[in-house]
Order: C-alpha cells, then structure tokens, then sequence
C-alpha cells in the first residue's frame, strides 16, 4: 500500500511539472475593442481617459471604464512604463503564494490548478474576472488563461500562504477630533515584502458599475486591503488567526471581497451585508467607518463566523485594532499567535488620552509613526504600532474624500513625507491632482535615528545585526529589544558567552514593556546553558520563562521549549537549530 501511494504522489508531481495553469478565457464585449493609445506629456502618461503619473516618489494612478479596460489601464499605465521592476514585483507577489520545498511548490501547483482557481472562479462576481482577463490581453500574452490564473493567485497569496501582517488601525470622530470629524490611520505591515513596499500605487477607480474609490495598492492587485470610496466609506483590514477549522479556501480571496465592499457599500449596513454574506476564507479584523453616520466599527470575522465589534461607550468616538479578536464570541476561536497586538493596543489608549478632543490629520500621522517612547533618555527601542513590518501608512479623511499617503520607503515608510490628495478633485476633473499639502518627514533626533537602527537590524543577517545593535546595547544598555536581538543572534552563530551575557542582562537590568520577549529570552537562556552543559542554570531558566505572565496567547514554540527543556536538556547546533543532547 505504501508503495502505492508514492507512486500515485510522483505521477501527481510529473503531472504539475507539464500541465500549464491554464483555462480558457471567454472575452467580454469590451476585448473586441482597440487598445488606447498610450503617450505622455509633462509627466503625465495618458491611456484613453485614464493616466498616471507621480508626485516625488509617489506613484498615482486613475482607472476608469468597464472591467476590461481598467484591467487593461493597470496594465499599461503601471505595469508597463517599468515593465521589468513591475514584473519581478508581480512574480515576488504570485511566489508568496506558492512558497515552499520543491515538494511543496509542486503540491500547491497541483492544488491551485484542481482546487484554488476553479474554487474562486466560481465564486468571484464575473466583473473581476474581466478585470484580469483586460489586464492579460493588453499584455499580448499568447496564452492569456494561464496570465488570467497567475493574476487570480496573486490576489489570493495572502489567503494561500499567510505571512507576518502585524497591521494595525483606528478611528477618531466626534469629541475626539478637533473639528468632530472622521480620521482613519492605518499602518500595514508585512516582514519579508519590502520589495512591494518600493513599487506601491495610489489608485483612484471611476468604475462603470458601484462606487468611485481610492486605494493605495501593488502591481496586479484587482483586490484591497483598504480604501475609501466617494460615500465617505473606508475599509482596512488586519489579518487575526483562527484555528485551522475556521479557515477555508473554498470562498472569494479576501482582498477582492473588500474590493466588493468598497465598491458597492454605501453605509456600515451595506457593507456588514456584503461581508456577512461572502464566503469568506480567513480570519480578519476589518474596520469599517462610516463619514455620514459619524461612526465606526470592527468586524471580527473567520470563514464561518462574523460578529461587529463597537467603541466603547466611555469613549464612544475613538475605536482601534491590531492583530487578536477583543470580542468574547471570536476569542474561543483565535489561534494562539504573537503579533505583539496587546502592546500595540496599549499604545493605541496612550495615545488617544494625549491626542483626545483636538486629534488632526498631522495628529493621526504621529500616532501611526508611535515607536513606543516615553522617556527619550531611556527608550525601550520596541516595535510599536510603526515597527520593522511597517510597509505603507496612510490616513483617510472621509469629510473631505482626502486620503494622505507616505512616502515608499521601505519599512521605514512611516518616518518619510506624508503627501495629501484630494480623491474627490480626482473624480470631479479626471485630471492628475494638485497635492492639498505635505506633512514633513520625522525628525531624525538621536533616538528616532537609533529606533530606526534597530528596526533596521530586527530584518538583517546576522552579520549585520551584529554591526547595528552592539553600539546601541552599549549606549542603552536598559533597552530590552535590541539586547535580546543581540543575545539570540550569537546564539545563533555559536558566540555563547557573549550569547548569554547579553540575554542575562535583557533579563535582569533591562526594560521589556512586551514580556513576550522575556519569555523568549528565557527560553533562549535555556538553550545555551544546556548548550555549555551547565543544567542547573538552564532549569532555573526554562521555569522563569513559563512564570511570565503574559499580555495575550502567544506561539507555542517558546513555551513548547520550555516545558520540553525542563524534561531533557537541549542544545543549539552549529546551524542555529535547536535539539535535544544526546544523553550518555
């Protein structure tokens, strides 16, 4: 049986090695049309009615049309102009999907081909399958069905293969700003994609079916992860992980039931209605405002159950959310993730008590570039609601249809020029916009420059995490971050004394707002001592760390450490890998 059942999985893997993703493409009405001709003028590169073009570093965009041309006017208009950037980014996008071992890749090949696409297919409105298949034909893509099938997973990566997204948002209106209007700031944050983060785009929509609506986005998105549309709605969303029965890929990719959201959603209700009755696939946090109604909310969702979280009632015109349901019937089915949300969520009422009754947009930017820093003589040099995943950052002013956009940067994206944009000059003229102001750029003090240092180091080799963090243990010796960064990364790389050095005094002297990192220290003292053979230390660790009393459900793996440790002894190998000490 067993040999049975290899040979059925090796005649699986030949057959992904030579079947294309590929089904036909039934074209619309609008793919026996010319294509526009596409031409510039004063920085300005014009399809037809739409364009785009840039303001600094910014890329702005307009679509406008049926599903097919607006496919067609991404294509040509973004994609196009810097077609070899563009399309290593569109490849970097649709490979999150398929990530992996060879034997991985090969499975989720053959599960996109047999399961993923015919599943969204037939659930997707058939508007946005013409919107891929506009974008594929303007390409001259021989075989347009299989582009059409790599789109559709690129807009379903993040459904496919979940990766770090510690975004974070809020709302403020009534009492808490100052002239009682809505303000939404949203921080999104993926480790491991700062490459999209260079090549992000402010695209304002004119669909010919729906709502106008504006959404800063990557190449070959037809789907959002948040926008506001010209009825003052705005949507964000922030992933939440639920246990594996709550999950499901048989439904819409959750970016584009967002972009349907958006689209048609012309209040809190409509777009609840929508939502609440989308197969969904994942577990989200999404917020919803709504300008005219002067109130927002968070929809706590997984595939198979929603429910709407509202501000509290002593703060009734403040709400926020990270990465964790807040709500009792959602929490039962919340899998056990650190995402740092609790501490997040404390800064978020920090600072809604500093900016409460007069909070403006320039406001709004400085709690989104929050880097958890109380006393500037002695930070604590933590990831906050800005932290080292921190890809785009943006505030919407829903009143006013003016959404405020940073600069790409990297993951220090918060900390560049935030330029204003006014959506609705976009839909009234159809013409590239006048910028309706500029909030500058952080100022670099010393410690914003070390924070960013850090920050810096938390995604680097090891190598070069070593160059960034020593001069900053040694000038902030009380900072707990950087010294437990340090402390793993000579673990890592066989330095054990220095290792241990450094984690003891993370442990002992220095300040850890998110104990998280205390767990993790101790679980990595643990390791070394057992490493060096000196047992009684390592107990005296693996214990400490499963007494620290933690903000919210975290990962397994350090408390699975500990528990394991304090059994048998460990040891961390010459490639960073723990195992268990052979036993004499």
């Amino acid at each position: 049986m067993a040999g049975i059942k290899r040979t059925v999985f090796l005649v699986i893997i030949m057959l992904l090695l030579f079947l294309p993703l590929e089904t036909p493409v039934r074209q619309g009405k609008a793919s026996a049309k010319e294509e526009p001709v596409v031409w510039g003028k004063d920085g300005v590169l014009w399809a037809g009615k739409a364009w785009s073009t840039s303001i600094g570093d910014l890329r702005l965009a307009y679509f406008t049309g049926s599903p097919e041309e607006i496919g067609a006017q991404m294509f040509q208009l973004v994609i196009a102009p810097e077609s070899e950037r563009m399309m290593e980014a569109f490849a970097f996008i649709k490979q999150q999907g398929l990530s992996g071992g060879f034997l991985e890749r090969t499975f989720k090949n053959f599960y996109a081909k047999f399961k993923f696409i015919p599943t969204f297919k037939r659930h997707l409105p058939r508007e946005y399958i013409r919107e891929l298949e506009g974008f594929a034909r303007a390409t001259g893509d021989p075989r347009p069905g299989r582009l059409v099938n790599e789109l559709l997973i690129s807009n379903a990566w993040q459904d496919v293969s979940l990766v770090y997204g510690g975004c974070s948002f809020f709302a403020a209106w009534g009492e808490a700003t100052g002239d009682g209007g809505m303000l939404v700031g949203r921080n999104l944050d993926y480790a491991g994609l700062a490459q999209l983060a260079e090549v992000q785009s402010v695209n304002f929509y004119e669909p010919e079916t729906g709502y106008r609506f504006v959404t800063v986005n990557y190449p070959s998105m037809v789907g959002i992860m948040h926008g506001m549309n010209e009825k003052g709605i705005v949507i964000a969303k922030a992933y939440s992980t639920v246990v594996p029965e709550e999950a499901t890929v048989d439904g819409i990719p959750f970016t584009i039931m967002l972009r349907h959201a958006l689209q048609y959603g012309g209040s809190i209700d409509e777009v609840i209605n929508i939502i609440k009755n989308t197969p969904r696939t994942v577990g989200l946090n999404i917020l919803v405002a709504d300008a005219a109604r002067r109130e927002a909310v968070v929809l706590e969702v997984s595939a198979y159950r929603m429910t709407v979280r509202r501000a509290d009632r002593a703060d009734a015109d403040f709400i926020y959310g990270a990465n964790r349901f807040l709500t009792p019937y959602l929490k039962e089915y919340q899998k056990p993730g650190w995402l740092s949300s609790a501490f997040r969520e404390t800064r978020f009422e920090r600072l809604k008590q500093v900016y409460w009754g007069d909070l403006t947009v320039e406001d709004a930017v400085q709690i989104l570039r929050d880097k958890g820093v109380e006393d500037p003589d002695a930070p604590v040099l933590l990831p906050s609601i800005q932290n080292y995943a921190t890809i785009a950052s943006m505030v919407f002013d829903p009143d006013r249809l003016e959404i405020w956009v940073s600069a790409p940067g990297g993951f220090l994206t918060t900390d560049q020029v935030f330029t204003g944009i006014s959506a609705a000059e976009v839909w009234r003229t159809g013409q590239p916009p006048t910028p309706v102001g500029f909030i500058p750029a952080t100022e670099t003090t010393p410690v914003v420059h070390v924070w960013q240092q850090v920050m810096t180091a938390a995604g680097a080799s090891d190598q070069r995490k070593k160059e960034l963090l020593t001069p900053v243990v040694e000038r902030y010796p009380k900072a707990g971050y950087p010294l437990y960064l340090l402390g793993m990364t000579c673990l890592r790389t066989g330095e054990l004394q220095a290792a241990l050095e450094y984690l003891e005094q993370c442990v002992t002297r220095a300040e850890l707002p998110d104990p998280y990192y205390l767990l993790a220290a101790h679980a990595w003292l643990g390791v070394g001592y057992d490493t060096l053979g000196l047992r009684q230390q390592a107990l005296q660790h693996y214990e400490a760390g499963l007494a620290v009393e933690l903000l919210e459900d975290v990962d397994p793996v350090f408390p699975q450490i500990c528990r394991v440790g304090l059994r048998s002894p460990l040891l961390i190998d010459e490639k960073g890998q723990i195992k268990q000490a052979h036993r004499e």
